[in-house]
């Protein structure tokens, strides 16, 4: 925390909280089997967010861990809260069916505890979860509220899954429910396996993408999960400020969609996150072996494109890398994007159409100051020509490059700076009129 301070740096720590060994019994989750619902590993129950004991002991976490360094180090901006092993589950419990049934006026069925769990988590499973979620979002937002009470520009970021092979509809490559179609005998197997991969995602569109992550019904991808809070449903978050719900883009065909980051805005935008995808099957396996397990991008020029993706589609507030095996390499093309997309305000940029399908332009005003953004996402490098909006006087205007400190030279022609730029592939650049 000193160094932070020190250095000028915020930060923000990552948390895996899913209850403490505080949490009385009763606070804990209950499966629609009546009994305990229990996470995929680390533990042996799952903390239910419906009973005010389970606030008491995340206060008690956040009142230990995080509020003292809030209210002493400024540059602590808020928690990321990793959802782990699916630790906070729905809860079927008889007080939660009583509960929902009290809220909503639902009427019970009858019979005993046992049709009711049934009932809630069958016939009445969409209502039941659209409450639920409702109050998933009501606790995220007594997390905020408690946190700006040490410090008023603390936000939650909060990432909704666990998996380290993370897929929506279709199985992650390196997850062994695909691998394990690899290693089928001809025609099947082998290439032919990733082949049929590519063909069945270019068939998905945004809604197939929308479907899982609103219902939490993953399939095949979570090996025939289906549960609510597996999904997420930011429109939930448009009126709860300080919250940003991290959008998953491991793969070009979740970064590639423009809908896809829509679907994940909150009150305060759109945040991302490149969940890491490594390959824990194939390091263990001798024949071929390999050196290394995990997944790295095809060379510097594309190492942050699902990145640039982000920014280009969604404006992104917040961009994040979710790190296990750490493999990005290209460490010179990672720093230059940090640079180019950390000096662009986190505010909306107005975007200015350049007639380039390839190429955005948004313009950040900040009080007096206006800075540039500009992504191009062609394949090749290209000598863009931009154009942007101007208002002062003189034939020639003077941008900085915030990557590079240099300030740059341009004409003014009818009312707009005429900015000459050669951009490699897949490329972010910024700066500020001087």
């Amino acid at each position: 925390m000193e160094a932070t301070k020190e250095l000028g740096i915020d930060y923000i720590p990552r948390i895996e909280w899913g209850g403490s060994n505080l949490l009385p019994e009763e606070a804990r989750a209950i499966g629609s089997d009546g009994k305990p619902a229990k996470p995929n590993r680390f533990a042996r129950w799952c903390a239910n967010i419906l009973h005010p004991e389970t606030w008491e002991d995340f206060k008690r976490y956040l009142d230990k861990q995080i509020m003292p360094y809030a209210k002493k180090y400024p540059q602590m901006k808020g928690i990321h809260w990793r959802i782990r092993c699916n630790r906070t589950p729905v809860s079927y419990g008889a007080d939660d069916i009583k509960m929902f049934s009290e809220e909503t006026g639902t009427p019970l069925p009858g019979g005993r505890y046992e049709q009711w769990a049934a009932w809630a988590s069958g016939e009445c499973k969409d209502a039941y979860d659209t409450w639920w979620h409702e109050k998933r979002a009501a606790f995220h937002a007594k997390i905020v509220e408690y946190l700006r009470s040490a410090n008023p520009d603390m936000q939650l970021y909060y990432l909704n899954w666990d998996m380290d092979k993370f897929g929506i509809v279709e199985p992650d490559l390196t997850a062994w429910a695909f691998v394990s179609s690899v290693v089928k005998p001809a025609p099947e197997g082998g290439r032919a396996a990733y082949e049929k991969e590519r063909e069945i995602r270019k068939s998905l569109t945004v809604n197939d993408y929308k479907y899982v992550l609103h219902s939490g019904n993953f399939g095949r991808a979570f090996n025939g999960i289906n549960r609510a809070d597996i999904g997420i449903r930011p429109e939930l978050y448009k009126d709860i400020p300080g919250v940003e719900i991290f959008a998953p883009v491991n793969y070009k065909c979740y970064a590639d969609m423009p809908e896809y980051f829509e679907y994940f805005k909150t009150h305060d935008g759109c945040a991302v996150s490149h969940m890491v995808s490594y390959d824990e099957i194939g390091s263990r396996v001798i024949n071929p072996k390999y050196e290394g397990n995990m997944i790295v991008p095809g060379g510097p020029d594309f190492s942050m494109a699902l990145e640039l993706l982000s920014w280009f589609y969604s404006d992104a507030v917040t961009i994040n890398f979710t790190v296990y095996t750490y493999a990005r390499g290209f460490a010179d093309a990672h720093r230059r994007f940090a640079q180019a997309f950390l000096a662009l305000p986190a505010v909306e940029g107005l975007e200015v159409p350049q007639g380039d399908a390839d190429v955005k332009l948004r313009v950040y005003e900040v009080g007096k100051s206006k800075y540039i953004g500009v992504g191009y996402k062609g394949y090749k490098g290209k000598d863009l020509v931009l154009r942007i909006p101007y208002t002062g006087s003189g034939k020639s205007a003077s941008l900085e490059d915030l990557v590079t400190g240099e300030t740059i030279k341009c004409a003014v022609e009818d009312g707009s700076i005429v900015l000459r730029l050669n951009s490699r592939p897949m490329q972010l650049h910024s700066f500020r009129l001087l």
